[in-house]
């Protein structure tokens, strides 16, 4: 990867859970800040991984319902319905869903 132009010479981290059994993992992207949900989709592919991205809260719970993602990447401060319910929206539908929650703010 790399950031401004610069090769990076970290290793890319590979996923190896067999839950997976081969298949890509699905990671939701959930923010509201477009330019930020499209740098960190955009890092999340080049690692290997299938992403979804959702710039609202009702959104990213239509998403996590139908497509089913391995994990969500989640900022707190969505317009609407804000990151908190919508994690509970989400683990009302699917308790075992990992959720990374996030926030830009200080």
């Amino acid at each position: 990867m790399t950031h401004a132009g610069v090769p990076s010479t970290r290793p890319v981290a590979t996923v190896t859970s067999p839950a997976y059994a081969g298949g890509v993992p699905t990671v939701l992207v959930v923010d509201d800040d477009a330019v930020l949900r499209e740098v960190v989709s955009t890092y999340l592919r080049r690692a290997g991984l299938s992403v979804l991205e959702a710039d609202d809260g009702v959104e990213a719970v239509a998403l996590a319902r139908s497509a089913a993602p391995d994990i969500v990447l989640l900022d707190l401060t969505l317009p609407g319905l804000d990151g908190f319910e919508v994690f509970r929206r989400m683990r009302t539908h699917r308790g075992d869903l990992p959720v990374m929650m996030l926030t830009a703010r200080g």
